[in-house]
């Protein structure tokens, strides 16, 4: 992950709040103050001398009552914190079946310490259980019933195995493109590689994520959705890549 922001050193609280900036920049088109301040849980004050040093280090442009804008280099480096924190938290909910909000209060913590080499080894194993044909989904299945086994104290027979939230709703999954829109569904499976599973990743579309379908186009290109409160707008070949369980209405 070379880029001229990488070697920039940054506290802890610094880099929830340009990770913060980002987030309210896709979420609403703008940052401002009072918003950040929502989502980090403090006070503008407290805000706004942390954008001050922000804005020292070259990462923001923010002048008094004004929008707070990324700089380009600002960009790379909070696109890079969200990027640490989606990988995490699709890891520890889909891989080690932590409940969805404690992983991401867990990201959070672990995105400022991981080192991108254990990170991207993470990432790797999370794509193995997507894709390996050597029966990923039955092992995975076997971990989550000795991890329920363990926590209740209970015990098991060898071939016992314990039913993975979801099971037996494999039948109604279907592909992002086939939604309609006004539906609503959760993201299963990214079945792209490279930079296209990495792009949708980034936005937000990992596994285990909520999704509303606002609109399609004609011919149904492009997809637009909202998820993790993100408008996102998909091309078709985009939204083909993308495993879906629809929710029911």
């Amino acid at each position: 992950m070379a880029g001229r922001g990488k070697g920039l050193k940054l506290s802890q609280r610094l880099e929830d709040y340009i990770e913060a900036v980002l987030v309210q920049v896709r979420q609403h088109g703008v940052a401002r103050v009072r918003d950040i301040a929502a989502a980090t849980n403090v006070s503008k004050s407290s805000v706004t001398a942390a954008l001050k040093q922000l804005a020292q280090k070259g990462l923001i442009e923010h002048a008094p009552y004004e929008f707070v804008t990324l700089t380009e280099r600002g960009r790379e480096v909070a696109k890079r914190i969200l990027r640490k924190h989606n990988l995490l938290t699709s890891f520890l909910f889909n891989v080690l079946g932590i409940d969805r909000d404690l992983a991401e209060k867990n990201a959070c913590r672990i995105e400022h310490v991981i080192d991108s080499k254990v990170l991207e080894r993470l990432n790797l194993l999370a794509s193995y259980t997507q894709q390996c044909p050597l029966g990923a989904n039955e092992w995975l299945e076997r971990f989550s019933a000795y991890v329920k086994q363990q926590e209740s104290g209970m015990s098991t027979s060898k071939d016992e195995q314990a039913e993975p939230a979801g099971a037996g709703a494999g039948d109604k999954q279907i592909t992002l493109e086939q939604m309609k829109p006004g539906q609503s569904g959760k993201v299963k499976k990214i079945k792209a590689d490279g930079l296209t599973r990495q792009r949708l990743m980034d936005m937000g579309l990992t596994p285990g994520a909520d999704f509303f379908v606002e609109r399609v186009a004609p011919l149904g290109d492009p997809v637009e959705i909202k998820v993790r409160d993100y408008h996102l707008s998909l091309r078709k070949a985009e939204a083909s890549c993308i495993i879906v369980e629809p929710m029911e209405q």
